[in-house]
């Protein structure tokens, strides 16, 4: 393969660099000549990613219409030039040209090799010589099914003799990955158990990998065994070990604790730690069961203002640097360094929370119950929920146990109160049904609405995303991440924008989402902006707390770009849930309920107590869920 050719690339409609490479295209445009007779194939494909540059109809700002139109003319004479060199490529002088081909084009060649169909013209034999020459990318290849269906038999072979088959797996079967890869039917299976394991066991295991392996849900296409994970999980472990000292780490501390002090909450930050302490006063004082369950909503703060939980993983908040540190398994749940912080706070809250509580004689537990067997029927009339608490001399498996079945009996509870009106007990002990999370009813009708897929979701991304080029004008110095944050801090005229990036702001005025003064003023619609702003942010928006924004929402759900469900809790709560409770949807869920009901829990009795932190959360933040459901529904009758 030939790394020298600084020819012209195509990165994309989106790359920064898009000006530079219709630039550097200018000469070749302008002496191109249609019966030039083309022997470096690198320069074909260099013509072929100046026609892929023309196609995204960007242009550059110097061009007049005419300029342009006489470039794309040419352009369209290229494409015949690039299929006639390909139609010359046969057995005799294929293996010479992919030799010769630039890395910066090796995808370019294989996409037009397959759709030019050159592979009818190569015999397998003489494709097999060229998968064993060395530093072949399987990956390019991987890349196209009509390539590998053809080729079946020798990337089977190829495969089974590569070092890369174990991480060629794990991206097309284990890792979410924005590249498809195709396999060939050939390779089974049944071999993939064999190849994993040479690769735990080689020197060139990935403690990533590794961790994908471990926590990878089996399936027939993938079928990994317990055994497999368990092994993937023990080396990684000793890979661990064995360079602990080679490493360098930054850690991050907080500390939680009670003080006497003037504020309620006082936060105290450094480079390194984070300070939290509660004005023990305050604790002391209210013992009652009502506010010791506000404390969690306003104090510590597990849901928001729209009764959203404060504690779940979203998109907004995952960092660039955790995209790139995070292992993101295709069934795992994606997190990132600000979950983990949200999570070891609220664990420490609750954790000492408790046992304040427990020095004071209060079961947490004992205050779950108050709530459905007293608050329900003394504040809203409601009859028939029953909660009971566990012990507090029992161990933490039987907390553990207990808790996780209550809480899956009080989800049936409220389930049957919000389809029959009433909790019927007899009814009730007849069910064996098992709850899932997401089918959850609502008492409140219109409760969430979530974007709709497709342009929609684009207008959030140009508007909020820090992945865009629109948040950039090179008369303002000043570095903003998102065009709204451009918009909410500069003042900012049309005409400060390039070409490229009018496209995208021509498509959000029609949308409505900005607005052009008489000035020539760019400005954010408001209040509209406020509301896609949230959406961005949450993946969801409690339309049931926002009638005063109705009038701003109501077009969006009639036009179909927002769309609305009537559930208990929203989908990032779901996914919250069933990543604390099972493995239903997330295979590297702790899957707290199940380990406790089919008795896989761990013998480590600290660990015990962390996992019935876990479920006391849960616990409360379904109590507050619930709350939320009948005080509006209360308002609303």
């Amino acid at each position: 393969m030939s790394l020298e050719y600084n020819g012209v690339k195509f990165y994309g409609k989106n790359d920064f660099g898009i000006g530079n490479e219709l630039e550097k295209a200018e000469s070749i445009i302008l002496n191109f000549d249609k019966n030039f007779h083309y022997t470096d194939i690198n320069a074909i494909l260099e013509l072929n990613n100046i026609v892929l540059l023309y196609d995204t109809g960007i242009r550059l700002t110097v061009w007049k219409d005419s300029d342009y139109l006489k470039r794309k003319k040419t352009i369209n004479l290229m494409i015949p030039v690039i299929g006639k060199f390909f139609s010359n490529i046969k057995e005799d002088n294929f293996l010479d040209y992919i030799s010769k081909v630039s890395m910066i084009y090796i995808d370019d060649f294989w996409s037009l090799f397959v759709r030019f169909k050159v592979y009818e013209r190569i015999d397998s034999s003489v494709f097999m010589s060229y998968l064993r020459m060395p530093g072949v990318c399987l990956y390019n290849i991987l890349q196209y099914k009509k390539l590998v269906d053809y080729y079946d038999y020798s990337v089977a072979i190829a495969l089974r003799e590569s070092d890369e088959a174990a991480r060629i797996l794990v991206l097309t079967y284990l890792k979410k990955t924005s590249v498809r890869y195709y396999l060939p039917n050939s390779l089974k299976p049944t071999e993939f158990e064999k190849i994993f394991q040479n690769y735990i066991d080689s020197n060139q295991a990935n403690p990533n990998v590794l961790e994908l392996i471990a926590y990878a849900q089996s399936t027939g296409l993938c079928p990994i065994s317990d055994k497999l994970r368990l092994n993937a999980i023990r080396r990684n472990s000793e890979m661990w070990e064995e360079n602990k000292h080679d490493s360098v780490c930054s850690e991050f501390g907080i500390c939680i604790g009670f003080k006497d002090q003037d504020e309620l909450v006082k936060y105290d930050k450094n480079k390194t730690d984070l300070q939290i302490f509660y004005d023990v006063k305050w604790f002391e004082k209210f013992l009652d069961y009502p506010t010791i369950m506000n404390n969690f909503i306003n104090v510590f703060e597990m849901v928001d203002r729209y009764c959203r939980c404060n504690l779940v993983s979203l998109k907004y908040k995952i960092t660039p640097i955790d995209s790139i540190f995070t292992v993101n398994g295709i069934n795992f749940y994606n997190k990132g360094t600000w979950f983990d912080s949200m999570t070891m706070t609220s664990n420490m809250q609750i954790q000492m929370y408790y046992q304040f509580l427990i020095a004071k004689n209060i079961n947490i537990e004992d205050v779950f119950k108050w709530f459905f067997e007293h608050y329900l029927s003394e504040e809203f009339s409601v009859q028939g929920f029953f909660y009971n608490p566990s012990s507090p001399t029992t161990t933490y498996i039987e907390k553990c146990r207990n808790i996780s079945s209550e809480m899956e009996g009080i989800l049936k509870q409220f389930r049957m109160y919000v389809r029959d009106g009433e909790i019927n007990r007899e009814l009730f002990e007849m069910s064996s049904e098992h709850i899932i999370i997401k089918t959850v009813p609502s008492l409140i009708e219109n409760k969430y609405a979530y974007a709709s897929d497709g342009s929609f979701s684009d207008e959030l991304f140009l508007l909020f995303s820090d992945q865009t080029l629109l948040s950039s004008i090179d008369r303002i110095n000043t570095t903003y991440s998102t065009l709204y944050e451009l918009l909410s801090n500069e003042e900012v005229f049309y005409s400060d924008f390039k070409s490229n990036q009018k496209v995208s702001i021509d498509w959000l005025i029609k949308q409505g989402d900005l607005e052009v003064n008489d000035n020539e003023i760019i400005k954010l619609v408001k209040p509209k902006i406020y509301i896609l702003d949230d959406l961005y942010k949450h993946e969801v928006i409690s339309i049931y707390k926002l009638n005063d924004y109705k009038r701003v929402i109501d077009p969006l759900i009639e036009s179909g770009k927002l769309y609305v469900k009537d559930t208990l809790f929203t989908k990032p709560e779901i996914d919250y849930l069933n990543y604390e409770l099972n493995k239903r949807e997330f295979s590297n869920g702790l899957d707290l309920r199940n380990k406790y009901s089919h008795a896989t829990y761990p013998r480590d009795v600290k660990k015990q107590q962390e996992d019935y932190t876990e479920l006391i959360k849960i616990m409360i933040f379904i109590i507050i869920k619930i709350n939320d459901e009948f005080c509006t529904k209360s308002n609303v009758i």
